[in-house]
């Protein structure tokens, strides 16, 4: 084959590029077992970088990507860890949270996250109400303070660092990181071997910090945030009606080019299986959403996984013929 797209796509060998009757676009491989269906897609950013999507499977279809900008849809959070060994000695001691000072927390808790939330998209900006209740591990929650005044504070829930925070008038003061370090001597205390933390991205600095006393990304997880209260993160018991939806849904592609289950046995409409999905969902720990009707039914699915080498792989987008 020769063309403008020239022999091969990245390793993949093209075989045959053709237009479809409706304006849509095929590409069909020698190789990889890759086969791509494009009808109309748009550049989608997190506000800064790209977000790459590789589509893998013997086919995906994609109808109505749309475009995300500013963050509006989706946002990424690390998993950090560390060992318990080789902590560095903690100069402040922080005491537990008491019911006197839970209004001022409340208040320091809510102007340390807003930016981020802002940023972000997350709502509430302002996660903590005048009636709010704090979470049930309240006891697992330590601050510092100077007198009356509350300098910062960090909550340590088993083996997890959370919420670890600085008042705006005591920032730039190393308070961040001796927080840190006192609760990583704390979990150490309580018999962990193991220390893990979630940081959004978008928190260059916290991240920064957190690597420089030892911590590693060990995962990657893409935020969505539904943007219709219709589609949401499905439960392990709608994989069956998914798995139905989507075969149903690429039918349309296997009988558009005459694919059977003799020909094309690994076509998405007849490969998808309860298995399947279900290994994605158990062991690949992949985002999985679905649009559900009024009813309770579900329309659409979709499925992303975040690798190692921060590509985004989007996987079944589908929507049923009759919607």
């Amino acid at each position: 084959m020769k063309n403008e797209l020239g022999d091969y796509i990245g390793d993949t060998r093209v075989r045959c590029v053709m237009e479809g009757k409706y304006g849509d676009l095929w590409i069909s491989t020698y190789t990889n077992d890759l086969g791509l269906y494009i009808k109309c897609i748009t550049t989608i950013k997190d506000g800064t970088k790209d977000i790459y999507i590789a589509l893998t499977g013997d086919q995906c279809a994609i109808t109505d990507t749309h475009q995300m900008t500013g963050g509006q849809d989706m946002f990424k959070v690390y998993e950090m860890r560390r060992g318990t060994d080789d902590i560095p000695a903690s100069a402040i001691s922080p005491v537990p949270l008491d019911a006197g000072r839970i209004a001022e927390y409340k208040r320091s808790y809510n102007a340390a996250f807003r930016p981020m939330r802002e940023a972000l998209g997350i709502a509430p900006f302002d996660w903590y109400t005048d009636d709010g209740e704090l979470p049930d591990k309240a006891e697992d929650i330590y601050v510092l303070t100077d007198g009356e005044e509350l300098i910062g504070s960090v909550a340590c829930y088993g083996n997890e660092i959370d919420d670890l925070f600085v008042s705006e008038t005591h920032l730039r003061r190393g308070y961040g990181r001796e927080l840190l370090l006192w609760a990583m001597d704390c979990i150490r205390s309580r018999g962990y071997d193991e220390i893990v933390l979630h940081v959004a991205a978008w928190n260059e600095g916290a991240v920064r910090m957190y690597r420089r006393e030892g911590f590693v990304i060990t995962k990657s997880e893409i935020i969505l945030k539904e943007q219709d209260d219709m589609i949401h993160r499905i439960d392990r018991s709608d994989i069956p009606e998914c798995v139905r939806v989507i075969r149903d849904s690429f039918m349309t592609v296997a009988e558009d080019l005459g694919l059977t289950p003799e020909n094309a046995p690994r076509s998405t409409a007849f490969a998808t299986t309860e298995d399947r999905l279900y290994h994605q969902l158990d062991a690949e720990d992949r985002y999985m959403a679905a649009y559900y009707l009024d009813d309770g039914s579900i329309a659409g699915y979709y499925s992303l996984l975040m690798q190692e080498d921060g590509i985004c792989e989007l996987n079944n987008l589908c929507v049923l013929p009759e919607h």
